[in-house]
């Protein structure tokens, strides 16, 4: 018979020791030894022998519409059977919301099922009134915070569409340790993988943030899913991103934009359009600059702006970019330029509040500083990309023929863009103008001379 042992785990990084600690050796944290048990039975090696390459079938995963296209697009063409799907973002953000949405869309042809541990069934019944226009009269709801009695229901009532929300206040009672700690949270994200292949369920597991910016609880928890999403918007904002950190049926890096109203969340199907709507012509500092989110071409506008510094230490700031990469263009344009701005603090923002990494906004960030600094607008009808080294040249980036496809459908008449990218694309013959440059200085030449 199998013998348990008492062990103490850190709640904050899953540090273990055989008595209770008051600050955790490992990541220093105060009082969050909790205790746990440890079983001593060890792992059946099952009969089950490998199969050559060869020998194995192909299977095409199945998948269910969710109703809301740029979610979809997100996983990948849909929700794939008997997948796990992690869903993480802050308080109040919109991931209860989203997916209460989508599961009253789909509720009408799967069974699918809304486990709640946060809220009672009248509240979530209210919110889903309120945002399904009546689409979602189907839709089980369940109160529940015991991992065991979501997954009896699941099965009593045949779902093939399960959202857990949140993983870190259900636990399992083959666990001894409150909800939300790092054995509850990687117990229960076990069961729920096994049981969603068992059974072919898709499993919507919903995931708190840290102060970090991470969903709590072990890094493993992301590791076991198959699909990692994360929803960002500041609570203040009506636009929300929703993110593809990891997908094992599509691709990564992938987002989609949303508008959050009365009636729930709205699909933003054209965000270039949005995050340039209200943007000012004929002013110093502003450029237009185009980006690729996934598959997706997306244009940004940039703006800088220039303060004279206080103490004589020169502040660098930015806004949905990078900030060291913004003080390592910083560096690039005063070598470009020969002019010095240690004693200017500067301000860089991506209207709109998404984080974007893409490499290929450097061009039009420089244009932006630079137009700042000359005091010289940049036209309206110019945007740009390009990735800018460190000695000044302009270097090619990923999708060309993506990007300025979304610039001229957006009515631009000119496009700065790196002179390898101009050699890739075939038809130069556009109604967008392009104008290939191999460095920085003959960026600056088109706007300034």
């Amino acid at each position: 018979m199998a013998k348990n042992s008492i062990l103490f785990e850190c709640n904050a990084c899953g540090a273990q020791s055989p008595k209770w600690l008051g600050k955790c050796p490992n990541c220093g944290a105060w009082d969050s030894f909790s205790e746990v048990k440890e079983s001593d039975e060890r792992i059946v090696l099952s009969d089950e022998s490998s199969r050559r390459l060869a020998e194995i079938e192909e299977k095409e995963f199945r998948r269910i519409r969710s109703g809301i296209s740029e979610f979809d697009r997100i996983l990948g063409g849909g929700i794939v059977e008997g997948s796990t799907i992690l869903l993480g973002g802050d308080p109040g953000v919109g991931k209860s919301t989203l997916l209460l949405q989508s599961l009253c869309k789909i509720s009408g042809d799967y069974p699918s099922l809304y486990a709640s541990a946060e809220e009672s069934p009248s509240q979530v019944a209210s919110r889903g009134r309120r945002i399904s226009n009546n689409e979602g009269n189907n839709l089980e709801i369940l109160s529940s915070t015991s991992l065991e009695n979501i997954l009896n229901v699941a099965i009593e009532k045949k779902a093939k569409v399960l959202v857990v929300d949140s993983i870190q206040t259900i636990f399992s009672e083959k666990v001894i340790a409150p909800p939300g700690s790092l054995a509850q949270i990687r117990e229960c994200a076990f069961a729920l993988t096994h049981f969603s292949k068992m059974k072919n369920v898709a499993i919507f597991i919903v995931g708190h943030i840290t102060k970090e910016g991470i969903i709590a609880g072990p890094k493993a928890l992301e590791h076991i899913v198959d699909v990692v999403l994360y929803l960002e918007g500041e609570n203040y904002k009506n636009l929300k991103v929703l993110r593809a950190q990891k997908n094992r049926f599509g691709t990564t890096n992938e987002i989609a934009l949303f508008d959050m109203s009365e009636e729930g969340l709205k699909e933003v199907i054209n965000p270039s359009s949005v995050l340039l709507k209200d943007r000012v012509l004929d002013e110093a500092g502003s450029s237009i600059g185009v980006s690729v989110e996934g598959t997706r071409a997306i244009l940004f506008e940039i703006q800088s702006l220039f303060s004279p510094s206080a103490f004589g230490l020169a502040k660098r700031m930015s806004v949905g970019f990078d900030r060291n990469r913004m003080q390592l263009l910083t560096a690039v344009i005063e070598r470009a330029t020969r002019v010095s701005m240690g004693d200017k603090d500067i301000f860089l923002n991506l209207v709109g509040g998404v984080e974007v990494e893409d490499t290929g906004l450097d061009l039009p960030v420089c244009l932006s500083i630079i137009s700042t600094l000359k005091g010289k607008p940049i036209d309206g009808d110019i945007c740009s990309f390009g990735e800018v080294g460190l000695l000044g040249e302009v270097r090619s980036t990923s999708m060309p023929i993506k990007r300025i496809k979304e610039a001229q459908a957006l009515g631009f008449k000119r496009i700065i863009l790196p002179q390898s990218d101009f050699e890739r694309v075939e038809e130069k013959e556009q109604v967008l103008k392009l104008i290939p440059v191999s460095s920085l200085k003959e960026a600056i030449k088109v706007f300034v001379s």
